[in-house]
């Protein structure tokens, strides 16, 4: 079956800001890499020549690599400059200043300021020319700050930045976000070549360099995607809006298989972690075991293939930010009405079925979800960490999903709740659906509650309790039942009515289905 996407989307654009994206993640690997995972194995240790002379060559060809980066964000920024001509007119030197003066042209212009400092930088101070002791100045520290300085840019002009609430904290989080994401793919490219370069080692040498990058990249590949996956989940809620979205908009859809992505590069690296390791430990022990040469092509190949997952993601991440969100796009749909959800053949429908139960089970679902991540990453978190720093930066991001998700389910259970808690919405919040919500909303509520739902109506003032805000918190804590119970039955010992005299059942569901968009509607939508 067919789908017709309903999102306009900027081809020069998307791709800008791929390429912005992986230009940075080249950055950052050189940077991150050498500082935190290459030079505590080789600073301190009196390498063989063989070792000196990979040593050297993963710089080279590091500074070649970070060169590269480079162009990719000045071929992005240019990308963006003609994408932004063709609606504003830039070339003109009024609107052009009028652009400049706007956050996303300020951004712009501060991006293409840190590009010169970054080239800079990697052109005149960082070298290997006076052999490997150039390999741990102030230089590196310098390249990594203007590649995280870069990802700043980016974070503020994304959704986050459009935000009306929550706006400096939902920077921040998409900031994190950015940061863990590029320094996870960057990271692994740089791995990658250093595995694949490393062949050339004699057998024992070889052995313990895989062994020694593996226990350093875990633990900085542990705490990047702990926290591209945990700031990945608040970006999530902040920007999708709901289950049905997660499925039913191009916004979520696109979400979804980044967040497949994900799982697979996860599932790989928990491979590495769990089995390869152990046996890595063991062939360094006896370096002449027959099984040496098959389990390092093993890592190395595993290596490749996460990373190239990793670029996956960003691509999926560069397109995210030029589609509508998932909480003010309309529904996928074949024509005004007929919303069509992800359909397998002979009538089949698994995800619409996966989430009408999550939005039956409200909070009580996704806490359970988030406790049993947390208690599976505190595993994650002793095996990867190689000191008790790591240790406690890995078991930090474990205790705070684990709170999120106990106060999820803390609410689930103690908060007020009616017969119809576990009742699942037959109707999906399509275009059809939501105008018919607010058509009785408007004809219903919106003396009490208000155009809004913020529970500023005419005649709340002279109410004895005040009507319910629909855009505060509580309204996420309760599930679709719930709220159709109490527009059907009622609310004892309040101003709210019954409306089961006056409305059908199926247009409940259509007014339950506006007042959920109004919980998640953000003033700064379009």
């Amino acid at each position: 079956m067919t789908l017709t996407v309903i999102a306009q989307i900027s081809i020069l654009s998307a791709v800008a800001r791929w390429l912005t994206l992986s230009g940075i993640a080249l950055l950052m690997g050189l940077f991150a890499f050498r500082l935190f995972v290459w030079n505590p194995i080789v600073a301190d240790v009196d390498l063989e020549a063989e070792e000196a002379t990979l040593d050297l060559w993963l710089a080279r060809v590091g500074i070649r690599i970070g060169i590269s980066g480079i162009l990719l964000i000045g071929l992005g920024l240019i990308l963006t400059f003609i994408d932004q001509t063709r609606v504003y007119d830039l070339l003109q030197t009024a609107n052009l200043n009028s652009w400049i003066s706007t956050q996303f042209g300020a951004m712009w212009l501060v991006r293409l300021l840190l590009l010169a400092i970054s080239h800079f930088n990697l052109s005149l101070f960082v070298d290997v020319k006076s052999g490997r002791k150039e390999l741990r100045g102030w230089e590196w520290w310098l390249g990594l700050l203007v590649a995280v300085g870069m990802t700043l840019t980016v974070a503020l002009i994304s959704h986050s930045a459009a935000l009306v609430d929550d706006t400096v904290q939902s920077i921040v989080i998409d900031w994190i976000h950015l940061l863990a994401g590029t320094i996870w793919a960057g990271g692994l490219l740089f791995l990658a070549l250093s595995l694949w370069r490393a062949r050339t080692l004699s057998n024992e040498s070889r052995i313990w360099l895989n062994l020694s990058l593996m226990l350093n990249f875990s633990a900085i590949a542990a705490i990047a995607v702990g926290l591209l996956l945990s700031s990945g989940g608040y970006l999530a809620g902040k920007h999708l809006g709901g289950w049905t979205a997660l499925i039913g908009t191009a916004y979520g859809l696109l979400l979804l298989g980044k967040i497949g992505l994900a799982l697979l590069a996860i599932g790989i690296a928990s491979l590495n972690l769990l089995f390869i390791k152990p046996r890595l430990t063991a062939i360094y022990e006896n370096p002449a075991d027959d099984r040496a040469s098959a389990l390092l092509r093993r890592f190395n190949r595993l290596v490749w293939l996460e990373l190239g997952l990793a670029l996956l993601i960003l691509a999926a991440s560069g397109l995210l930010p030029d589609l509508q969100r998932g909480v003010d796009a309309p529904l996928l749909a074949e024509a005004l009405g007929k919303t069509v959800v992800v359909q397998l053949d002979g009538g089949m429908r698994p995800l619409e079925t996966a989430v009408k139960w999550m939005n039956r089970t409200g909070s009580g679902a996704t806490g359970a979800g988030i406790v049993l991540f947390a208690l599976l990453w505190g595993f994650v978190a002793v095996r990867a960490a190689k000191n008790e720093v790591q240790l406690v930066v890995l078991l930090a991001i474990s205790l705070v999903c684990f709170w999120i998700g106990s106060s999820q389910l803390y609410n689930f259970f103690t908060n007020e709740f009616t017969p119809a808690k576990f009742t699942s919405n037959p109707t999906l919040p399509d275009v059809e659906s939501v105008a018919t919500g607010q058509a009785l909303f408007t004809e219903n509520c919106v003396a009490c509650h208000g155009t809004e739902g913020r529970g500023d109506g005419s005649e709340a003032s002279s109410l004895s309790s005040s009507p319910a805000d629909f855009s505060a918190e509580h309204t996420a804590t309760h599930t679709d039942g719930d709220i159709f119970f109490w527009i059907l039955q009622g609310i004892d010992e309040t101003n709210m009515p019954a409306f089961e005299e006056q409305l059908t059942e199926e247009q409940v569901w259509h007014l339950v289905n506006y007042v959920r968009l109004l919980s998640v509607r953000d003033d700064s939508a379009p």
